[in-house]
């Protein structure tokens, strides 16, 4: 088994870019709602066979090999370019090195998660993994009018966890809310900053604050609160406490809110030789629950 830490990445259209070109090609079909719509489909034609795309970061590539591209699963192999030092007949030398972890994107429709291996010979995080991919992608999506932002899957059940280690209770809550194109994720909040993201073309932040002297009242069975840690929580923007008292400070939930999950790595392997490949149906059984 390996340890795979799971991300979501959600897309969000360029305003400005997308005003400019309908402005110098009016005859055109190009809106936000076309660009959305599409953004799947945008994103998968990255990795179809006749694509150029690299992971290209500035002036560096990070070789990458595809073992799986069926159903909107997309599995991957994502290289780091690292020197090891070597001795032999007493002379040391530096020679190229290029280690590897395994990616698994789902981009199934409204699912939008990646999974990436936990790999500390590869990669010094899988938060690495993430900028490169987030830059890569960047680099070429913008061409579509397109931004993508990935980020950590984050456990509801940690906030109910920290709210609970505060007994005077909390002065006020910070939700992070993505820009809406995750149905998982938007539909949790109302229709209101759904459309002041759309207006905007902007994530947003939504604060809670209790009355001068008074604590929240967060109660877990609140179905609006619920939809709030949701949603913030499956975009990985995140969420921020104030607990009470006179010297309390914003308190994140942390690192250890980060979702993983473990994959056999036998679904890695070369498929040739095999008289039944399964990879397909095993994969999508593990990412389903990240739906």
């Amino acid at each position: 088994m390996s340890s795979f830490n799971v991300y979501t990445y959600q897309f969000a259209p360029i305003l400005d870019s997308i005003g400019q070109y309908s402005s110098l090609f009016p005859e055109n079909d190009v809106s936000v709602e076309s660009v959305m719509k599409d953004k799947q489909q945008t994103f998968q034609s990255l990795f179809d066979d006749d694509s150029s795309f690299t992971f290209t970061v500035g002036e560096e590539t990070y070789n990458h090999q595809i073992l799986l591209n069926k159903g909107g699963f997309i599995v991957l192999r994502i290289a780091n370019n690292k020197k090891i030092r070597h001795e032999e007949n007493f002379v040391v030398k530096d020679i190229e090195d290029q280690p590897s972890c395994v990616v698994v994107i789902d981009n199934r429709k409204d699912c939008q998660s990646i999974a990436i291996q936990e790999k500390r010979t590869a990669f010094s995080s899988t938060d690495q993994v993430a900028r490169i991919m987030k830059k890569a992608f960047n680099s070429v999506l913008w061409r579509k009018f397109l931004v993508v932002d990935i980020l950590h899957r984050l456990e509801e059940k940690t906030f109910w966890k920290l709210i609970k280690r505060y007994p005077d209770g909390i002065k006020a809550v910070r939700f992070g809310i993505s820009y809406p194109n995750l149905p998982r994720v938007s539909d949790n909040v109302r229709d209101l900053f759904n459309d002041l993201s759309r207006e905007f073309g902007a994530n947003s932040k939504y604060e809670i604050d209790a009355i001068d002297g008074h604590v929240l009242n967060l109660d877990d069975e609140s179905e609006y609160l619920k939809g709030l840690v949701s949603a913030s929580c499956g975009s990985g923007q995140g969420i921020k406490i104030l607990p009470a008292g006179s010297k309390a400070r914003w308190v994140p939930i942390g690192a250890d809110s980060h979702v993983a999950v473990d994959i056999p790595e036998i679904l890695f392997a070369p498929a040739e030789g095999r008289l039944f490949d399964d990879r397909f149906e095993r994969i999508a059984k593990i990412m389903n629950r990240f739906k």
